[in-house]
């Protein structure tokens, strides 16, 4: 058998597979928390000005490498975190007493990241599809290719097989051949001994006249 074509393209970077949603959630959930800890960890020297800086990074991590829901829930932790430990939060619209514009801002950035994010992740899933595809028509090309190596090989040891008879069959002609012609042969030196012998037994009575 052919060795297959996919030892060739077997090289080809493999995609990570893309972790379950109790694993996103999850995940989204742990970045948010080192997030809101490491802001927590810097009240001393920020106060409660600028409480999502520490957010931003985390949310655009669970964006582009998440899905939207975990986007959303980081978010919403994010806002609940920083009301309760780092700026309390008032009014019917959590918008923090000093930090009304960052707070807008903090949203309006969110939701972009979000935006970017599923779109990146869209295409990377029709990048996989796109790649699941290429591999089924490369191993369908590697079936076929195998399958006509087989024929061909089956092609050419019948090939080889009635070279051999051939041969064979040319070889005992030759051999009945030569026999034929040895057999011609001796018939004719046996009829010219009987040629002989007659003509000898003609000429025996003339020699018996004469005597």
């Amino acid at each position: 058998d052919a060795t297959p074509i996919s030892a060739i393209g077997s090289r080809e970077a493999s995609s990570r597979a893309a972790p379950s949603r109790f694993e996103a959630y999850g995940l989204a959930i742990v970045v948010t928390t080192i997030a809101v800890l490491a802001r927590w960890a810097l009240n001393p020297i920020l106060g409660d000005s600028v409480p999502w800086i520490t957010l931003f990074p985390a949310v655009a991590f669970v964006a582009f490498h998440l899905s939207i829901g975990p986007s959303v829930m980081s978010v919403a932790l994010g806002l609940i975190a920083v009301d309760r430990f780092i700026a309390p939060i008032s009014g019917p619209l959590a918008v923090p007493r000093q930090n009304g514009a960052m707070s807008v801002v903090f949203l309006a950035g969110c939701a972009l990241l979000i935006v970017f994010g599923e779109s990146r992740q869209r295409n990377l899933r029709k990048l996989h599809t796109s790649e699941a595809e290429l591999k089924r028509v490369r191993e369908e090309l590697e079936r076929k290719v195998e399958e006509r190596t087989r024929q061909l090989s089956a092609s050419l040891a019948l090939l080889e097989s009635g070279i051999k008879v051939r041969d064979g069959m040319q070889s005992a002609a030759q051999q009945l051949s030569g026999r034929i012609d040895g057999q011609g042969e001796g018939n004719d030196s046996w009829l010219a001994l009987c040629e002989q012998a007659a003509v000898e037994h003609h000429a025996l009575p003339g020699r018996r006249g004469d005597g």
